[in-house]
């Protein structure tokens, strides 16, 4: 079991947060103590896929599950196989590169309360305006550290965005 405090979500949401990443060969039955020493007002468990004793153990200590998270990765140059659905609303965007003098709009589109269904605008001890601002935060982040921010237009309007990291 890893556990790290993580100071960034403290600065983003205020409250003292640790992330707690169960690795291969934790036993959900030799690790409650460590998990009721990671204390802070926020604890966020990573739990592998296909772990349902996992998710048992947890509840019985006070945990919720609260979101999954999906990784999808293309390692080709070329696109995967499309439906025409697909192909039609890929056509029918385009992407432009986000400058940092864009922030500004990015931002109050997201002061409007633009993520209201991630774990901490639907977490009743947080807010939609509190998870706005910790994305709001990640990105400035990202963009720091030398991520790309793109907008996504269509029929000449910003409908989204989104960012691109090395791996």
């Amino acid at each position: 079991m890893k556990v790290v405090n993580a100071v960034w979500e403290e600065r983003n949401l205020g409250v003292k947060c640790h992330e707690i990443t169960i690795e291969p060969g934790d036993e959900p039955t030799l690790v409650k103590d460590d998990l009721a020493s990671a204390e802070a007002e926020y604890t966020v468990v990573r739990v592998p896929v296909a772990c349902p004793e996992w998710h048992r153990a947890l509840e019985t200590q006070g945990y919720t599950f609260v979101e999954a998270a999906v990784t999808c990765a293309h390692e080709t140059a070329e696109l995967p196989p499309l439906l025409p659905k697909q192909r039609r609303l890929l056509e029918s965007c385009s992407c432009v590169r986000l400058q940092q003098d864009e922030l500004p709009l990015l931002e109050s589109h997201m002061h409007k309360g633009l993520f209201t269904t991630d774990r901490i605008a639907l977490d009743p001890h947080f807010s939609v305006g509190q998870a706005n601002r910790r994305y709001l935060l990640w990105i400035k982040d990202e963009f720091a550290r030398g991520g790309l921010l793109y907008w996504v237009e269509a029929g000449g309007q910003k409908v989204g965005f989104f960012g691109l990291k090395p791996a």
